[in-house]
């Protein structure tokens, strides 16, 4: 009897010994979600789940808000969960004792690294963040070691919804392998970036049919995990709702993690982000909202453009900023009622002047360092900028106060105040109208009354008398090359002042603005009475609708592109700031690409086909998931990835800038997995289709190789049409491809028939061949890149190379040679033609890629 009491007791001691430990941490520092909310003293939802889904696998949970318990010994415990939010080292609202102390994060850390388990769950990573915009990647230096540690942080989620989950196979979780492939569930779907590259992903949100801007982006992970040195980490989104912690089912995939995390469950933890997601890191840059103020009358009030982006003031009065890329940050948030833009410090890049809506002063802030200028004076009713004198190489300001006083201000003489000058007006502009002044002239409007303004005389001669003009622009919009000057009258009438006289240009409007095309004329632009734009055809002298798709915007602006060639548009519409292209207006884009992936897992190619001139792709990964490809640089913006274009019946598809360059437009398009089918028309500028083409991209896995096919097959109209793919196009025209930055220097063109290579221009060569390659550093580690003509195809392969020898941007591709030898697409028939376009890490050596053209050679 005792022998057997004996047995029983060591078992207990022993079961009990063997019994793992995890310390459960609750802590809300930001946001407290109801799952971990302690109610009259009880347990929390998430306390008790976690508790009793734990009890009959035999591991003992302990329930604590309280950090300071990671100060002490925690050799105790196997492993750690958390379900925390905001910033840890301050507690929580209520009890700012309970903070995890810098000393605690590291006892944490140094027990994991140890051998120990790490559980994040759903707000986990929405502690300790590095912060920014939720669209723009963090610097790496910034990025905090508690998200280093988690793999990732939170940055915004959008409404709950349903959305589909896909599971990475093959899984090492059972409750995931019992899923299948995917399935779909209702969430509050957290957004995440920063994430490590070291992680193992288990499951993926699916992005494509969810609804809210932070959505549009490619699938990143929900659920992964990495070791920490000798340590396990896991992270799973899900849990938003009470209801998923009182799901039996749902409970099973935390205990897993938990037993993943103390090493009871193995799992595999091997890296797999750069092939599963190579875009999980890839953030959308969202148009920023707005709600537009009424009655504008001049859009240099509430809108103005630089080098910096768009600006403009939002429906509360503060100062909101657009930079081509994501909404600007840090700007001053008082009430404003008049912005511009102009370099008034020397800095070689525009600042932001804007008028305080209190004292009225003149406020000068720079993007450049982040500091704010002013006020430079108060009581000041309206301004602009302009070069004063032949001596000075930046511009001055003049303003005009509510005391009817005209003073200017010039960076050299700042500390001397403002300088009086004579007159008065309410609303002023100015620009460089004669190519051979070297000052700027100036038109003020006063009373309703149009003068203009010498800087050099300091004097004033009437341009317009008794028309009640409210607002007045500057610039070259007929072929003359005299001044000329753009009103608005009181009753939206659009005027031209040109030569002493003035000519009603039969339109109304809410308000105008004009861009700059490079060839020292303008485009006038209006926000018609229904509040849609329309541009000025200076030969015709009639006005174009230029956007169908939307109404009631509230004012207008244009940019002067990067490159210097032509500008941009821009309205404010509805609740956005939106760009207007030639024929549309985007105001909330749909998804305007979709991804290429290999088997279930591994986009590898992105194809942008919506919002474009012509489709193309955009993103293009090697086997480890970097990308190679670089979009509509400043240097030639109508360089898009890797591109297919041509000219037919004497009408450029390559360029894109200005009225007389066609668009390839997506009729139809069909994804499955690794393969792309599209239809296009290939439309001139005024709509009309004079190709049609079959577009089949895939992309597939070689030896150590990603291999993307493209063909295009080419027919006319209709039955009773031919298509010309005529001598218009130049050498460079067909299917081609601009690589990222990186690899535009230091990199080696070859191909199997060296000796046949002919010099265009500088470093552009033409070269008959069967494959051309093109070998370089992607940001610091070496990729090849070959491209491939199908022996099948018409034309024979010429390869378009530029860049060798490091003198400009690399560049290749396979010109169709029409330049010197013109195709007609007879009748009923078509034209195919069949590109591969090979990307390997590393080095490829000529006999891999001679092997791998064979390959596809052999392909039907």
């Amino acid at each position: 009897m005792k022998t057997y009491l004996s047995v029983i007791l060591i078992l207990i001691v022993t079961s009990y010994c063997d019994a793992a430990k995890v310390l459960y941490f609750s802590n809300s520092a930001g946001f407290e979600h109801t799952a971990v909310k302690v109610v009259d003293g009880k347990p929390s939802v998430s306390d008790v789940a976690i508790t009793n889904v734990c009890k009959p696998a035999g591991i003992e949970v302990v329930c604590t808000k309280d950090g300071s318990v990671f100060d002490g010994d925690l050799s105790g415990y196997d492993a750690f969960v958390f379900q925390t939010s905001g910033e840890l080292s301050q507690g929580s609202k209520q009890h700012p004792e309970w903070a995890l102390t810098e000393k605690g994060w590291q006892n944490l850390r140094n027990a994991v690294r140890a051998g120990k388990g790490f559980v994040g769950l759903h707000p986990a990573t929405d502690s300790n963040r590095s912060g920014g915009s939720p669209y723009e990647p963090t610097v790496p230096e910034k990025i905090t070691g508690y998200t280093k540690f988690i793999g990732a942080e939170f940055t915004i989620h959008g409404k709950p919804q349903d959305a589909v989950v896909t599971i990475v196979e093959p899984s090492s979780l059972p409750f995931l392998t019992a899923k299948g492939k995917s399935f779909k569930t209702f969430e509050e779907w957290y957004c995440h970036k920063n994430f490590a590259d070291d992680i193992h992903i288990f499951a993926l949100l699916e992005t494509a049919g969810m609804e809210g801007v932070m959505y549009d982006r490619p699938r990143f992970p929900i659920v992964w995990g990495r070791t920490e040195d000798k340590g396990r980490v896991f992270y799973s989104a899900f849990g938003h709702f009470d209801n998923y912690w009182q799901n039996a089912e749902n409970m099973q995939l935390v205990l897993q993690l938990i037993k993943a995390a103390t090493g009871e469950l193995k799992t595999d933890l091997t890296p797999n982000i750069k092939t599963v997601t190579p875009g999980a890191n890839v953030l959308r840059q969202p148009i920023p909202p707005y709600v537009p103020t009424n009655n504008v009358q001049n859009t240099n009030n509430t809108m103005t453009a630089g080098s910096f982006g768009v600006a403009w003031i939002g429906g509360d009065g503060t100062l909101q900023a657009f930079d081509g890329k994501t909404i600007v940050s840090g700007l001053p948030s008082t009430k404003v009622f008049a912005v511009s833009a102009d370099d008034l410090l020397g800095e070689g890049s525009d600042q932001l002047l804007y008028l305080d809506d209190d004292i009225k002063g003149l406020n000068i802030y720079s993007f450049k360092t982040k500091k704010l200028l002013g006020p430079l004076g108060s009581n000041v009713k309206t301004f602009t900028t302009g070069v004063f004198s032949t001596e000075e190489s930046f511009p001055s300001v003049f303003v005009c106060t509510f005391a009817s006083d005209t003073f200017r201000w010039t960076r050299d003489i700042m500390n001397k105040g403002w300088i009086g000058l004579t007159g008065e007006f309410s609303q002023a502009a100015s620009g460089k109208l004669k190519p051979q002044n070297q000052i700027d002239d100036f038109v003020v409007v006063t009373s309703g009354n149009v003068y203009s303004f010498s800087p050099k005389w300091l004097s004033y001669s009437k341009v317009v008398e008794g028309k009640n003009i409210v607002a007045a622009l500057m610039g070259n919009v007929t072929a003359s090359a005299g001044d000329e000057v753009i009103l608005l009258d009181k009753d939206g009438n659009v005027l031209l002042a040109q030569n002493g006289g003035v000519e009603d240009l039969q339109q109304k409007a809410k308000c105008v603005t004009f861009g700059k095309n490079g060839n020292g004329l303008a485009t006038l632009y209006v926000l018609n009475l229904q509040g849609k734009p329309a541009a000025y055809d200076r030969e015709t002298k009639t006005w174009r609708e230029i956007a169908t798709t939307q109404s009631n915007a509230a004012s207008i602006i244009t940019r002067t592109n990067t490159d210097g060639n032509g500008h941009s548009l821009f309205v404010l519409a509805g609740d956005k700031l939106c760009q207007v292209l030639p024929n549309e207006l985007v105001v909330e884009p749909p998804k305007t690409s979709v991804w290429l992936n290999i088997g279930d897992n591994g986009n590898v190619a992105e194809y942008k086909y919506e919002r474009v001139v012509k489709p193309y792709v955009k993103t293009l990964c090697t086997p480890s998931g970097r990308n190679i490809l670089r979009d509509s640089p400043y240097d030639h913006v109508h360089h898009h990835g890797l591109m297919f274009a041509i000219a037919v019946n004497g009408n450029n598809f390559w360029e894109e800038n200005g009225n007389k360059f066609g668009k390839e437009i997506t009729t139809s398009i069909n994804k499955q997995a690794n393969l792309l089918t599209t239809n296009l028309d290939w439309n001139t500028f005024d709509g009309k289709t004079i190709l049609k083409e079959v577009r089949e991209i895939s992309v597939t896995n070689g030896e150590k190789v990603t291999l993307l096919n493209w063909q295009s097959k080419l027919s006319p109209p209709s039955p009773e049409q031919t298509a010309n793919l005529d001598k218009s196009s130049h050498y460079y025209y067909g299917l081609g491809m601009r690589f990222d930055k990186s690899m535009d220097k230091d990199g080696r063109f070859f191909s199997d028939a060296d000796q046949q290579v002919e010099a265009i221009r500088r470093d552009e060569r033409l070269t008959k061949c069967r494959w051309m390659a093109y070998t370089s550093k992607l940001n610091g580690e070496l990729v090849t890149v070959a491209i491939f003509g199908h022996p099948t195809n018409s034309i024979p392969t010429l390869a378009f190379t530029m860049g060798d020898a490091g003198k400009s941007f690399a560049y290749l591709g396979i010109s169709l040679n029409l330049h010197r030898e013109p195709v007609t697409i007879e009748k009923n028939e078509s034209r195919t033609f069949r590109f591969q376009v090979a990307v390997w890490d590393g080095e490829a050596t000529k006999d891999v890629i001679e092997k791998t053209f064979k390959e596809y050679a052999a392909t039907k």
